[in-house]
Formats: C-alpha cells, structure tokens, sequence
C-alpha cells in the first residue's frame, strides 16, 4: 500500500478533494503552484478551487449529473477548473487543445458536458457552444461582448459560499480521458479518484519524493500525467508544481534555474532532448534530483545520470490503468527494464491464445488489479469494447513485451508496430534501439512502406547528433553490420528534427514518404 497516502489521510484509499484538502490542512502556508513568477499556496489554491466548485454547485445543478469540459492549455485556470469540478462532485473533461473540426465537436458532444471553460481564441474553433450540448461558457482570458448563451470570466466564477462539502468515494469517477485513437475512434476512459490517490501515493513512495520538491510540470494537464504523475504526486508529498505551457529545449535550463526543480516527468523525447544541450560545467550542480520516465533509453541513462547529477527509473503505465510498474529503492532494475509490478497490480505476457507465455517469450502486456479502484472503470458508451479488452480476466494493453524471470517487465512496442518484411516480422522498437547505439544518432525512427514485391519495405528516418554529420550510406553500412538483413531499411532519410505532437510523440504518419530525395539503397 503508498505509505504515502496512508499517513497523510489513515486509509490507502481516497477521492481527490479529500486528498487536496488534507494537504491544505497540514501544509496551508506552503507553495502548491508556481506560474510565470507567480505563487499560490496550498490555503490559497483551496479557496480558488472551492470557490469555483461553489460557482459550478449553484450555476450547473440544473444539469443534474455535472461534467465540466476544459479546453485549454496550461495555466492555473486548467488547474482549477479540473479539481474544482471534484470538488463539486463532478466529473472533469480535460480536450485536447490541439484538437479541431469533427473530432473536437465529437469529443464534447459525447462527453455529456453542459459547462465549457476555454479561452476567447477557442470560440472561433468550436462550433457554437449550444450546438455540443453547452449551457454555460467560463473564459480564462475575456469575454465577447455579444454571445448567444452565458460567458463570463473565470475570475468571476467564484461563489464560494455555495460550496458544500460532497463525499466522494475512492471509486466515484473523477475525470473522462479521450485516449489517442491510434487504433480507431478515442475511447472515453473514466478515470476514478482512486486510481488518481492511490496511483500518486505509490509514485511518491517508490522515487523518494518530498515535501521540498518542485515538479517540472510540462505534461498538459488534459493527460494523465500531467494531472498524476506531476500534480496529484505534489499533493499527497506536500511539494510544489511548477507549470509550463509546454517543453521547451531552449529554456529548459533557465526554467529549472527560476523555479528550483528537482523532479522530471517525461518520455525519451525529452531525455535525448535535454542530453542534446550544450554541456556546461554546472550541468550537476542543479536542483534537479529525480526523473520519472517511460522509455528511458538504455545507452543513455548512467551517462544522462552522471552528467545531470539526476537519478532517473521508469514506470510502465496507460490511461487505463497507472501506474503499473515503480523502481522499488532497493532494488536496481536492469538496463532497458520499466521496473516490477506494483503492489497493486499483477503482469503477465499473453500469446494470440491468451494464455501466459514463459519469461522471455515476446507477447502482449496484460495486467489485472489486485485491490479496488485503481484502474478505469470502463469506455463510456463503449462497453463492449472495455469487455474484450478484459477478456479471460486480464486486461489487454495493446502493448508488446517481455517478462524475465524475476519479473521485470520490457516494453517493446505497441502490438501493431510491427513490420512483416520477407516473411518476418521487425521490431521497430529493436530497430530503432540498434540504430540509436550509433554514436552520431540522437533519434531515429522506422517506419513500414508498401513494397512492390508484397508485404512491407522500411523507411528509416535518422536525426544526427549535434555537430556531427552521417550520410545514408553510411547508416546503412552500419545497419548491415548489426541487424539481419531483413531488418535492414532499404529506404533511409536524415533530417534535422523529427516531427512531433504536443508529448513528444513522433507523428509516424509524416515520415512515410519515399519521394525522390529519399535514399533508396536500390538505386545505388
């Protein structure tokens, strides 16, 4: 169980607002949130949350069951609006800022919302608010002078004496998470406040954080990591958010230096992105401490480890169900490794049959809960889809991996991102880690084409070090010498950056093609 959690409130289990309010209880002088040179503390957070809940009890009650849509991107308006609506008892919609069109209009319609807090620009990106369901608009910027329906500024939506205190169990749901869509229509992942306490008590206990600590928090506040990893974690350790609009290489360093980080949150991207900086003797001397990761790169991590002065480990996770596997401080992990289960939840690697294959067999990541309330509670609208990922008692991830024999867990790629090439399939993700050993690689990224021949062919897209120059030709050679030669891309591109979504995620649609100025070995 997060000792965390349970000397914080007594119990193991809880529900956001009871873990909020605590906090502010045992810590109301110290810092919760820091935003462009601005500070709020615990006390004065709780006042703006439970004000805003107070607003949302006495404006929204008319809806019955209250969902409150945000379409932002960081600020303290985020914030508030997302753990004000747990406060009121409700159920928060953090969208995507980045999305459009039918997409965004679909997401809103089917999350069942009736208030909207967003900001002016966004009003010309929707469609009109009362055409998706919409009764009520809260702007964190200004307010129109003319609008069909209800819009005020979010510094007026403040009624604190409405508010009343709403007990929530840990098993209540407190947010509804579209997932990417990668494998067709987003799912709607209602996320319980449990899985939120419980999830972040285990993160504190597992990375050693503190009441002095200061997230680094990038992560958009519409992901789970960003509401888990980063804020619910400050929370239950009594530590400090810093909140930025997004990652930014370039400040990075002053941004650590303004706020006094200590604590990471990230994925490889970020890693290599940040190895990537000029190296400056102070490099170890900052107040960066911790460094919480999924896909930490296994050349990379003593050597970033070394020269940030940083320790950095893994967790495995998904919207669904986070986290899954945690470093446990006495035990070192093996290179490449995303950790041991939890004591929450049990991991086994599944065959096409689902049944368990033996430790060192490649197959798909299927977990299952072993206490109450720490996973989702299902797709919304979509039960049969919740149902097959939960076939046969364990919960199907869509991820592909591997188990050792004491349990540490591998992550090697999502289930569909494999190449079939000469009657064999290709790991992209083995692919891309046999490139990157390469000395003048900072990233790469492999990609399936359409072979004339049937089947596939590969597209390798590689971004060279700093100062450093590689030819196609050369990583081809280097590719030959190292992989088997089905493995081996026939087509290869080097570029300067590769193209990337708000998370850092590579955007694999747009290195697909193989046009003229695209290295093709058969034309050599």
């Amino acid at each position: 169980m997060p000792e965390s959690l349970l000397s914080l409130l007594g119990r193991d289990s809880a529900s956001i607002p009871e873990v909020f309010a605590r906090r502010a209880e045992r810590s109301p002088d110290a810092t919760f949130l820091i935003w462009e040179g601005s500070a709020w503390s615990y006390r004065r957070s709780l006042e703006v949350i439970t004000g805003f809940a107070g607003f949302l009890m006495r404006s929204a009650e008319r809806a019955g069951r209250l969902r409150v849509a945000t379409f932002l991107r960081n600020c303290p308006e985020a914030m508030w609006a997302w753990l004000g609506t747990c406060f009121a008892g409700g159920v928060a919609v953090p969208l995507n800022r980045n999305h459009r069109g039918a997409l965004l209009t679909d997401m809103v319609r089917r999350s069942g919302a009736t208030v909207l807090v967003t900001d002016a620009r966004a009003l010309s990106e929707l469609p009109s608010p009362e055409s998706l369901g919409i009764d009520l608009v809260v702007l964190a910027d200004t307010v129109p002078e003319k609008s069909a329906i209800p819009m005020l500024r979010f510094a007026d939506a403040q009624d604190p004496r409405a508010y009343n205190a709403v007990r929530l169990t840990p098993s209540a749901p407190a947010c509804l998470l579209y997932t990417s869509g990668t494998t067709g229509r987003s799912k709607a992942v209602l996320v319980p406040h449990n899985q939120y306490c419980r999830g972040a008590g285990h993160l504190v206990d597992s990375f050693g954080l503190r009441a002095d600590d200061v997230f680094h928090n990038w992560l958009p506040l519409y992901h789970l990591g960003g509401q888990l990893h980063m804020t619910m974690t400050s929370v239950i350790c009594g530590g400090a958010v810093a909140l930025f609009p997004t990652f930014s290489r370039s400040q990075f360093r002053a941004q650590v230096r303004g706020t006094g980080a200590s604590v990471l949150c990230g994925f490889e991207p970020i890693l290599r992105f940040i190895w990537s900086l000029p190296r400056r003797a102070s490099d170890a001397r900052s107040s960066l401490r911790v460094g919480i990761f999924a896909g930490i790169p296994p050349d990379l991590k003593r050597k970033f480890e070394s020269r940030f002065g940083i320790r950095i480990a893994e967790n495995y996770g998904m919207t669904e169900a986070d986290p899954i596997t945690h470093p446990y401080p006495d035990v070192e992990p093996p290179d490449g490794s995303c950790g041991l289960a939890g004591r929450d939840f049990d991991i086994s690697i599944l065959g096409p049959d689902d049944r368990p294959l033996a430790p060192g067999n490649l197959g798909e990541i299927a977990v299952r809960p072993l206490v109450p309330d720490v996973m989702a509670l299902g797709y919304e609208s979509d039960r049969d889809a919740f149902r097959h990922a939960f076939r046969s008692n364990w919960f199907h991830t869509g991820d592909l991996g591997t188990l050792d024999e004491a349990g540490f867990l591998y992550f090697k790629g999502r289930l569909g991102n494999y190449i079939r090439r000469r009657g064999e399939n290709v790991s992209v993700a083995e692919l891309e880690e046999i490139v990157s050993g390469h000395d003048s690689v900072l990233e790469c990224a492999a990609v399936a084409v359409p072979s004339e021949v049937g089947e596939d062919d590969i597209k390798l897209v590689v971004v060279p070090t700093r100062d450093s120059a590689i030819t196609p030709s050369q990583m081809h050679a280097f590719a030959q010498s190292r992989m088997a030669a089905f493995m081996v891309p026939r087509y290869i591109e080097v570029v300067d950056a590769l193209p990337r979504g708000e998370l850092g995620k590579v955007k694999l649609a747009e290195l697909k093609n193989v046009g003229l100025h695209v290295w093709d070995v058969l034309g050599q």
